[in-house]
């Protein structure tokens, strides 16, 4: 159903009327194109960028009142030297704030997890037979979902992960037998380093 709308225009000789089509379906709800754990990523590195950015301006402050004030002072006075001390002391501040955001920022790139070798290892891992489902980031572990034909291949698949570098423990958390399939569907937590 086209719902139109009409819009009048005046002319010098009559009012004429033009519709208006909206072409769009009823209902019409465009999908988001950023998902809510990308903005929050996107959100956290531009508040501190935008946190470095004003540092390192009120510094440049500073320091340039601080310049401004040695260039003119011949005979400093006991209020230019408070005034300096502060400004110096404000500089040594805003100095210590920026090493701490840059700290933070390290801190929380040194915290992102390389997932293209999480998944590289969790996938070179599995035995012919095994078929992994699904793959959840849970913090400091990931939990692995999957099928495999037989119980044996997943204590096979669990000891292969084992020995693997990246991971520190490996234990299963489900495991059941289909009956239509008879595969064997499994669960399993793998700490990472």
């Amino acid at each position: 159903m086209l719902r139109t709308s009409l819009i009048f225009r005046r002319s010098p000789t009559a009012v004429q009327a033009v519709p208006r089509v909206n072409l769009l379906p009823p209902g019409y709800i465009p999908a988001a194109a950023i998902t809510p754990r990308s903005g929050l990523l996107i959100i956290i590195l531009l508040e501190l960028v935008l946190a470095v950015y004003i540092l390192q301006t009120q510094r440049q402050q500073a320091l340039d009142g601080v310049r401004l004030f040695l260039d003119n002072a011949r005979g400093i006075q006991p209020a230019g030297e408070a005034r300096l001390a502060n400004l110096t002391a404000q500089s040594a501040s805003l100095d210590e704030e920026l090493k701490q955001i840059r700290a933070g920022r390290e801190q929380f790139l040194a915290k992102r997890r390389d997932w293209p070798a999480v998944l590289s290892s969790l996938f070179q891992a599995a035995p012919p037979g095994v078929t992994l489902t699904a793959v959840k980031d849970l913090g400091e572990s990931v939990s692995v979902s999957g099928l495999a034909d037989s119980i044996e291949l997943v204590n096979t698949y669990r000891d292969q992960l084992a020995k693997q570098a990246g991971f520190t423990s490996v234990s299963v958390t489900s495991l059941a037998v289909e009956k239509a399939t008879t595969k064997s569907s499994f669960g399993m937590s793998v700490r990472i380093k």
